[in-house]
């Protein structure tokens, strides 16, 4: 069971982010797979159901975009601040992958120019999600 600590504002933080924080440094030091594998089974269960929820429930839609954003994030890792928490970050790199991947099909489409793409639910993603 996930605990959780009270922190300034009323913001819920997760305690598991030292467990995080503790295995991107592994990860990050020596590239161990045991790591990163750790870190994918905390978080990819929540990063996928935002996916569904994204993809309208396109369950191959939603693999892809959650192995894109795997792949866009682990090289990033060593840049993330720490200042929301690793299933946060991840959450938003899926949303900029799946708008990505909305402006693509929408260019193709139209052969030009297209404006953000909304996304229902982008707000507030951590509380809708999980």
């Amino acid at each position: 069971m996930t605990t959780m600590a009270l922190q300034s504002d009323n913001e819920m933080v997760d305690a598991e982010g030292t467990d995080d924080r503790r295995l991107v440094q592994r990860f990050l030091d020596s590239h161990d797979e045991a790591a990163f594998r750790e870190l994918y089974r905390a978080h990819a269960a929540y990063v996928y159901r935002l996916a569904l929820r994204l993809t309208a429930g396109n369950e191959s839609a939603a693999q892809d975009i959650v192995q894109d954003t795997w792949m866009r994030a682990v090289p990033k890792l060593a840049q993330f601040r720490w200042q929301s928490s690793l299933r946060t970050w991840l959450c938003a790199e899926l949303v900029n992958v799946h708008r990505e991947e909305l402006r693509r099909r929408a260019v193709g489409r139209r052969g030009g120019h297209v404006e953000e793409p909304a996304l229902e639910g982008a707000t507030g993603v951590e509380n809708e999600v999980g």
